[in-house]
């Protein structure tokens, strides 16, 4: 599992839509509505807090990773995805996070929810890695979902 490093921002939440470059982001992104957000290809550790888009928000990239974690063993990261957000989301081809979208971590405790509610905005290619939390999957039968895993290991 890559490890965290330093974050580059705390609290992230784009004020107007932009694009942003792999690395550490510390206490979550937030996308709200009206903000488009486009990731470059690479790996997004979220250290602690939430990747949560609101509905109305986009999220897009491809070749992206997004590893879930804390570096101090509390409020792991998790993911929260409202309805009538757009996901368009794809793993890298090559890499040591080959095929996965989303990895949660192994040590992150059983009581945590992940929410992923795009319905037919939700286009996510890649294996979706969530070790001890749940998974609530709101997508409808017209979400995109290619090649793609939900897994929970007890």
């Amino acid at each position: 599992m890559p490890a965290a490093g330093s974050c580059l921002t705390n609290n992230y939440n784009p004020a107007a839509s932009t694009t942003i470059s792999p690395g550490t982001y510390c206490s979550g992104i937030t996308v709200r509505n009206g903000v488009t957000l486009t990731l470059n290809p690479g790996i997004y550790v979220i250290d602690r807090g939430l990747l949560n888009l609101a509905g109305g928000a986009s999220l897009s990239g491809t070749g992206v990773t997004f590893v879930l974690t804390s570096s101090i063993g509390a409020n792991y990261a998790r993911v929260s995805i409202l309805g009538s957000a757009t996901v368009n989301l794809s793993a890298p081809s090559s890499g040591t996070t080959a095929g996965l979208v989303f990895f949660h971590d192994r040590s992150a405790p059983t009581s945590g929810i992940n929410t992923l509610n795009a319905g037919a905005n939700q286009s996510i290619t890649g294996a979706l890695y969530f070790a001890n939390q749940n998974v609530n999957f709101g997508g409808g039968t017209s979400a995109n979902i290619t090649a793609s895993r939900l897994s929970r290991v007890p």
